[in-house]
This record gives structure tokens, sequence and C-alpha cells, in this order.
């Protein structure tokens, strides 16, 4: 009878622990990466248009390109595309930026980005980016060069679109939304900020070393 009521203890134990078990042996799902994606080449192709362009009306119509390939929703009620997407990046571009400000984003800046978000694929970290679960303590580092290539790709929305029906914990990562806003001049100054950061980085290559993020 007491090995009887040992075993049964040993398996409550077990029981237990068996969540707890199971996230520290399961295999965490990784984040999908634009270069996951079967389009990709598509998409590369017209981010190396992109990158010659030197007028901003031939650069929103890209982006808008890209925006309609990779954009794509899993929820039939969200597959409407909004044509004047990326509008408010061009009203930018055009009004709030200087000719002089606007010609070292064109010749400069821009095809700086173009180029971060191509290395995707070759920057991704051996095992893949994984998502960090909740109430799980983990550690991720990330290199300053993958990171800003995850920066500049979602500056182009080249990422799979997150929805809050199709990915309810997750919010979408890409810029498209965030350009909408651009009549805010809060979100001017955080664009502002973006794009300074992104020629930061071709100055003598500041893009070294890496960011360990801790999660308790």
């Amino acid at each position: 009878m007491r090995n009887g009521l040992v075993g049964r203890q040993q398996s409550d134990e077990n029981r237990t622990r068996k969540p707890s078990t199971l996230l520290s042996n399961r295999k965490m799902a990784l984040v999908m990466l634009p270069s996951d994606l079967p389009w990709w080449d598509s998409v590369k192709k017209q981010l190396k248009k992109i990158a010659n362009t030197r007028n901003t009306t031939e650069l929103i119509e890209g982006m808008q390109k890209i925006y309609e390939m990779c954009n794509i929703s899993l929820d039939p009620d969200e597959e409407e595309v909004d044509p004047q997407q990326f509008i408010g990046l061009l009203n930018f571009l055009d009004n709030d930026l200087d000719i002089e400000e606007r010609s070292t984003f064109l010749n400069r800046i821009l095809p700086a980005i173009v180029k971060r978000a191509l290395k995707v694929k070759d920057l991704r970290p051996k095992g893949g980016l994984r998502f960090s679960l909740q109430q799980q303590p983990d550690t991720t580092e990330l290199q300053y060069s993958f990171i800003s290539s995850l920066i500049a790709n979602a500056f182009f929305s080249t990422f799979p679109l997150r929805t809050e029906k199709t990915h309810p914990t997750l919010q979408n990562f890409n810029f498209a939304n965030f350009f909408k806003s651009l009549n805010n001049n809060v979100q001017k100054s955080k664009l502002k900020s973006i794009l300074y950061y992104f020629e930061w980085l071709e100055n003598n290559e500041n893009v070294q070393g890496s960011l360990r993020i801790h999660r308790q």
C-alpha cells in the first residue's frame, strides 16, 4: 500500500513538472524572416531597383509593389490593400525634407537601407531567430548587423503581415502603418531618427558588436 502511495506521489510530481519540462525541452518557434518567404527573389529585385532610384515617386511605387507582395493576410476579410499605403511617406520626403536632406536620403541613406535589407539571409543566426516566450527565462545575443537588417526590412515592410486575428499576441513589425501617421510631428521626429541611424551606420561601419537580450 505504501509503495502504491509513493508511486502515486511520484506520478503527481511528474505531472506537476511536466509543463515546465516541456517548455525547457521544446524548440521555440522561429520568426519568419523575409528571406524565408517564396517571393523573396522578387522582393530583392524590387529592392535593387529602389536602391538606384533618385525620385521619390518611383521609390513609393516600388515600396507599394513590395507591400502588395509581402502583406498577404491569412484572414480573407483583410485582403484589401490600400493603393496609397505610403502617401504619408511621400509627403514627408517631398515636404518635410529640404533639398539637401532629400538628396542625402536618395543618394546615400536609401541605398544603405536597401543594402542592409538584402543581407538578412546571410546575417541570420545559425539557429534562426526565435520568439521569446512569456514566463520563460531566456537569453538571446544578436549581432548589430543582423538587427540593422531586420529594421531595414521593416522599413520596406517585407515581413509577413500580422493582424490581431491572425497573430493576437504579436505586433505588426512592418513600418507601413507607421508611415500613415506622419502627419504627426512626433512621428516625423521618429522617422528622422531612423534615417539618421542608417546614415550613422554607414560612417566607419558603425555596426560592429552584438546585443544581448535577457528575459526573466
